[in-house]
């Protein structure tokens, strides 16, 4: 490891609100909870679109909430690949 480079941020997020947990197992409850939550996030008028989006060893789509800074990864057969708090280098 470089000296001085660490991963010890590498999840902090830009937002309040910081989630108490960076990962989760996906149960029935945690999948509800994401749905109503990408619901709340795709009625912004904000969200900004990711059209070519490379996701699962291919292209996808993504998208990224200003407001909250929930960014939401979705491959080519429309699954859920990546859905998280955006990192300050994942916005740049």
């Amino acid at each position: 490891m470089v000296e001085g480079i660490t991963t010890r941020d590498a999840n902090n997020n830009l937002f309040s609100g910081k989630p108490e947990q960076i990962r989760t197992r996906l149960t029935p409850e945690n999948r509800e909870k994401l749905r109503v939550g990408i619901k709340e996030v795709a009625s912004s008028s904000k969200l900004e679109l990711y059209p070519n989006y490379p996701i699962s060893g291919g292209m996808g789509r993504a998208y990224l909430c200003p407001d909250t800074g929930l960014f939401i990864g979705i491959d080519m057969n429309n699954q859920i690949r990546k859905a998280y708090v955006a990192s300050k280098n994942l916005i740049n």
